[in-house]
């Protein structure tokens, strides 16, 4: 077995800078699972697949664990320990993202870059992967940018899965700052390359962006025709943008006026994450049934899942759908004095969330929430001054989703706004879009035949 890791930990580097996934994951089943505890080269692998193929974010943290221990403990050469510590720290630096620590992040990234020697393609990548994100996140979208740019036109990343990952970063940056012709072209271009190079994983990026781009501007057959490629193969493609793909067409289903569609489908993923037995896809796929529920009228059925649900703690929304703004839209319809003060701490805790990671686009669904909250309290004035505010940043990059799929409340509460400030071009142009949208429940679905706040 020594002999056979030694063999193996010289191998792997060049299949991780190819993405071989599948045959990385073949090698690891060779050992014993003893030795894959023991061997550091092992460990670390395992962190890898955790990470991006296996897209297990509970099993990846044991791992590191495990792989810190080791590297510490190990009787290997500094030279060959420390471009592994330096794997950790890039895997780590994608961690600290989410866990909502950025100038931690941005410290293990450059560890990485700095101990990683030239050849470990994967590991810079990944860590040029994770500083865009960070740089957004504290702020510093613009000096992302530019890093990305300086790397792109780097010479010593030949493999083409290197240079798609931090192609791909670029659309980490504009989405969340709304810098929508940007990332069209961006995700566009990551399309080309992908197809150019046979880049799964890339593709499925490059698809889930351009789709959303189109859904945020409620232009749904062209968002559907990006996601159907993606939900279409869900053995080809990875499962995580297989699942928010599936999420986005669904709901393009359910505007179109097709919600047996638009329920097939989420029936069709949850199913998915299922038979993968991954627990934070299985999650969020409950969550959107729950969301799906309400958009078409059973409002008991999302109130059970909602009575369920245990708010997480704060970490990065990095993604189009999220669990906590269902949950928050649930208790919202409730329309209650209970309801609505649960509702307003949840906000206010969202609200500054997205203010302090900078995360501009789903601000826009928290504003768009505490105005109706303040509706439903009565306060109109407060409600109009929160909309303006939210119409202001959509107003940007022209998107027009955030408040359609409030519902009929935001209808109401921007006609009154309109009625009040008649210039609001922008909100005429969302009021407009109101009118072409298709309120179905789906056969024998709704709870209520005349539901008053679903939103």
């Amino acid at each position: 077995v020594d002999r056979a890791v030694q063999i193996f930990g010289v191998a792997r580097y060049e299949l991780l800078n190819r993405e071989q996934w599948q045959i990385l994951e073949r090698w690891l089943n060779l050992f014993p699972g003893k030795a894959i505890q023991q061997y550091p080269h092992l460990i670390v692998l395992r962190c890898w697949l955790d990470l991006y193929f296996w897209y297990r974010l509970d099993n990846l943290f044991k791992d590191l664990g495990c792989a810190d221990t080791l590297l510490g403990t190990t009787v290997f050469d500094e030279h060959e320990v420390a471009p592994m510590k330096a794997e950790v720290a890039a895997i780590r630096g994608q961690l600290a993202y989410w866990t909502l620590e950025p100038s931690n992040g941005v410290a293990l990234v450059e560890q990485a870059l700095r101990d990683s020697p030239d050849g470990h393609e994967c590991t810079k990548s990944t860590a040029i992967f994770d500083s865009g994100a960070l740089y957004q996140m504290l702020g510093k979208a613009k000096q992302g940018e530019r890093l990305i740019w300086d790397k792109m036109e780097d010479e010593q990343y030949i493999h083409p899965g290197s240079r798609a990952r931090i192609m791909l970063t670029l659309c980490l940056i504009y989405w969340p700052e709304m810098e929508t012709r940007k990332l069209q072209q961006a995700a566009s271009r990551l399309l080309e390359f992908s197809l150019e190079h046979e880049l799964l994983w890339s593709h499925s990026f490059s698809r889930y962006f351009l789709g959303l781009i189109h859904y945020e501007r409620n232009e749904l057959n062209e968002a559907v025709a990006q996601f159907e490629i993606i939900v279409d193969k869900p053995y080809i493609f990875p499962i995580q943008n297989v699942v928010h793909c599936s999420i986005l067409l669904s709901l393009c289903y359910q505007s179109l006026g097709l919600p047996d569609q638009a329920r097939k489908t989420a029936d069709s993923i949850s199913k998915l994450t299922f038979e993968r037995g991954n627990q934070m896809f299985i999650g969020l796929t409950d969550a959107f049934q729950a969301d799906l529920d309400l958009r078409q009228g059973r409002a008991a059925q999302a109130d059970q899942w909602a009575e369920a649900f245990v708010v997480p703690a704060p970490h990065a929304l990095h993604r189009f759908f999220n669990a906590e703004f269902t949950h928050i839209r649930i208790i919202l319809n409730r329309n209650t004095t209970s309801s609505l003060k649960t509702v307003a701490e949840q906000l206010d805790v969202m609200l500054e969330l997205t203010t302090t990671t900078h995360q501009q686009r789903l601000k826009i669904d928290v504003l768009g929430m505490k105005a109706l909250l303040a509706d439903g309290l009565g306060k109109e004035s407060s409600a109009f001054e929160t909309l303006n505010e939210a119409l202001v940043l959509a107003g940007a990059g022209e998107i027009i989703r955030p408040f359609l799929d409030l519902g009929q409340p935001m209808q109401g509460l921007m006609q009154r706004l309109l009625n009040r400030e008649s210039d609001l071009n922008f909100a005429r142009q969302v009021l407009a879009a109101f009118s072409n949208e298709k309120v179905v429940m789906g056969q024998g679905s709704a709870d209520d035949p005349n539901p008053q706040h679903s939103l």
